[in-house]
């Protein structure tokens, strides 16, 4: 049988077709994690100065990233600051300031960002009593501020502000301190972010003292997850309905363990969310793990490990999610010397690990991957050189991640990517969804479809002699 270069041949072979993609992809994934990628630009604040600690907090939406800075001392000691920078041309557009900033307010020690809003978390301020926090609304197209938000029931030690999330007009900030339903039982606040108006305040339903809930949220549409990373020691995360303020699932790890610090950090896109369990020990003490949930059922659909995890590395300190992909942030992993850092990236359809993140200049101490951030195939993680630990100035990385099947980077999975994983030059895995895509939309004579993260285009003559020759080997192989 011989593949021709018409539709009609491609639909009466589908069957070779299938064995052919299904012996790819067996290929390609028995590879994955063996690709490492460094930054395409580094970003700096323009006025950095040494215990800034640029990077500890990162968010990005479209071309726009959100760096903190909870050391900045503009305002007095660790004041605090953040910056908005073009992800396009790594430029720095504004330098955001609390209005009132004071000394020891650690402004930027959260940040997010959604279309023209940014906020940012400011969890020692004291507007209430010693440490009660609070968070600012920023426009990022002028860098001006539009609200400060405070809890309606605010008091000293909520460390309100100690996360904080964005999605359209709705943003949600942690005070994991706070005392409402027990001590350190935590909570988090819904805000309008076009009138500044407090909207709900949300607590866990079998809150509990020091369960710490609000130390990590997240926001999409009308789902928000908050995490409680000391319930029962071991760590939850709860999905809330934004519109009522209503509780709709709880998630727990299928293989939870007293300490892991699952929900020490959430993520969420779509109908997708990913927690992260930096304490968890599957490769050794506190090499950590991340979960992907679907958060309309609450059903675990993977667990996250890195290919080359170690104990110490904390892997899942830091997630994000965008799309198909995921990031997670091993902060104290050590390949360029004692917790130089490194990220992940992974296909959140197959649970596959994509890529390995790591700075070019990479080097020790730099805790690269203690923040993350994630938005389209761009992909932001610092810092280097500060971050936990403190020392000279600190950057930020931007990365262009490669689509799953990507090979010639056009931005297009098609018969010259093929072409390129034939010759031995690709640069990365292919994931089951795009493999999925092409057999279901080159096997029908309808028009193609797309997905969030790619395009599925007519089948060319590339891909077709691409096929044909992968059918070839698996003939050749079967029949010997």
């Amino acid at each position: 049988m011989v593949f021709g270069n018409s539709r009609t041949d491609f639909i009466n072979t589908n069957t070779l077709t299938k064995l052919a993609l299904t012996a790819m992809f067996a290929v390609l994934t028995s590879t994955a994690g063996a690709v490492t990628l460094n930054e395409t630009s580094k970003i700096l604040a323009l006025d950095a100065a040494p215990g800034d600690n640029f990077g500890s907090s990162t968010a990005a939406s479209g071309n726009i990233a959100v760096v903190g800075a909870r050391g900045d001392d503009d305002a007095g000691a660790s004041s605090g600051s953040a910056y908005v920078f073009d992800t396009t041309t790594g430029n720095q557009l504004f330098k955001l300031t609390a209005a009132d900033a004071a000394a020891g307010d650690s402004f930027g020690v959260s940040v997010a960002v959604s279309g023209n809003t940014a906020i940012v978390g400011a969890l020692f301020d004291a507007d209430a009593g010693l440490d009660s926090g609070s968070a600012y609304l920023f426009d990022t197209t002028t860098g001006n501020q539009s609200f400060k938000l405070t809890a309606a029931d605010a008091a000293a030690e909520d460390f309100f502000g100690a996360s904080v999330a964005i999605s359209g007009n709705t943003a949600i900030v942690g005070a994991d301190e706070n005392d409402g339903v027990g001590i350190d039982a935590g909570a988090a606040y819904l805000f309008d972010t076009t009138t500044g108006n407090q909207l709900f305040k949300l607590t866990a339903s079998d809150a509990a003292e020091d369960d710490g809930f609000g130390n990590s949220v997240a926001l999409s549409g009308t789902t928000a997850i908050v995490g409680a990373h000391f319930d029962n020691n071991m760590g939850s995360a709860y999905l809330f309905d934004t519109t009522t303020g209503n509780q709709l699932l709880k998630l727990t790890a299928s293989d939870a363990a007293l300490a892991d610090g699952f929900g020490s950090s959430v993520a969420i896109s779509g109908n997708i969310a990913i927690v992260g369990a930096d304490y968890n020990d599957d490769a050794g003490n506190n090499s950590g793990s991340a979960y992907l949930f679907d958060t309309t059922t609450g059903n675990q659909l993977f667990k996250l490990t890195a290919s080359d995890a170690e104990a110490h590395d904390q892997f899942g300190l830091s997630v994000a999610i965008s799309g198909n992909m995921a990031i997670v942030g091993a902060p104290f992993n050590d390949d360029a010397g004692n917790i130089s850092g490194s990220a992940y990236v992974f296909d959140v359809t197959t649970g596959n690990e994509l890529f390995k993140l790591a700075a070019s200049d990479a080097s020790t101490s730099d805790v690269f991957g203690f923040a993350v951030a994630l938005s389209g195939n761009i992909a932001v993680a610092g810092p280097t050189l500060e971050g936990v630990i403190g020392s000279p100035t600190s950057s930020v990385y931007l990365f262009d991640v490669p689509l799953s099947g990507d090979f010639d980077l056009d931005g297009d999975v098609d018969g010259a990517d093929f072409l390129k994983w034939q010759r031995g030059e690709s640069p990365a895995p292919l994931s089951a969804s795009d493999l999925a895509l092409w057999e279901a939309n080159f096997g029908t004579t309808t028009a193609p479809a797309t997905s969030s993260a790619t395009s599925v285009p007519e089948p060319s003559s590339l891909l077709l002699g691409s096929l044909a020759a992968v059918g070839l080997l698996l003939r050749r192989r079967v029949a010997g």
